[in-house]
């Protein structure tokens, strides 16, 4: 069986972190990252919108999950992809069902918003305005996604698992 999750939380959550702490502890999972595709092509994951560096990396994601799901009847894979508005998590279902996924599950991030305020800060400090701007862009963040992210399981998930990165639960 083919089975993709999808991570699905704000910018801040842990998705990334999680990912990587799940594949030491569960190595038949294989990871689709689009931050870490930015990051082999360009060095770093914050662009210039108007560059085409995201779109890009966008496209070697998909040719990297067409790859996997066309050599592998059995496999599980983690795509971490930016997808905060619900259209974008229906698209990405779609083209995963249709690249062959025989379910996509929904992986969505319950981080406390403290701990996500502080993880973004370290994350970016040296990126943005400090501290204040920071923990401004992530409670907005936090606030935006979970207003979008309302009605996920009306979205087609085959079915969602919520994650407390704080502690890990294999999937």
């Amino acid at each position: 069986m083919k089975i993709v999750f999808l991570t699905c939380g704000p910018r801040g959550a842990g998705k990334s972190t999680y990912c990587e702490n799940i594949l030491k502890r569960q190595s038949d999972l294989v990871i689709i990252s689009r931050d870490k595709i930015l990051v082999e092509l360009f060095g770093e994951t914050e662009l210039s919108p108007y560059g085409g560096g995201h779109y890009h990396a966008i496209d070697i994601m998909w040719e990297r999950m067409n790859e996997y799901l066309f050599k592998d009847n059995s496999i599980k894979i983690i795509l971490d992809c930016w997808n905060g508005f619900p259209e974008e998590r229906k698209n990405i279902i779609s083209r995963l069902k249709k690249a062959g996924a025989d379910k996509v599950l929904a992986l969505v991030f319950t981080t406390p918003l403290e701990k996500v305020i502080q993880w973004f800060d370290i994350k970016t400090r040296d990126k943005f305005n400090g501290k204040e701007m920071n923990e401004s862009r992530s409670r907005q963040d936090y606030a935006l996604f979970n207003k979008l992210a309302v009605n996920i399981e009306k979205e087609g998930f085959d079915k969602i698992v919520y994650i407390n990165p704080l502690q890990i639960i294999l999937i």
